[in-house]
């Protein structure tokens, strides 16, 4: 059995395409693991699982989104993504 390759942020930006993906704030590290996926709940308690793609589901406005992308960051998130 071959081990898949390890999903790293690099990799992850190259298959979606700036089609789906656009990098709008930050310089991201082509090599960063990324650990899975979370779906932001503004009522739940913030989950902390490194190297995660945050998903902004219904987070609108600058304030919002900077406020999302601060948390992440403290909580060890590769990436933060919203829908413009």
């Amino acid at each position: 059995m071959t081990t898949p390759p390890a999903a790293v942020l690099g990799r992850i930006l190259t298959d979606l395409g700036s089609t789906l993906v656009e990098v709008a704030a930050g310089d991201p590290d082509p090599a960063r693991p990324v650990g899975g996926v979370l779906i932001h709940d503004p009522h739940d308690e913030p989950a902390r699982l490194p190297g995660a793609v945050v998903l902004g589901v219904g987070v609108h406005g600058a304030g919002p989104v900077a406020a999302l992308v601060e948390r992440a960051a403290a909580l060890d998130a590769a990436a933060v993504i919203v829908r413009s």
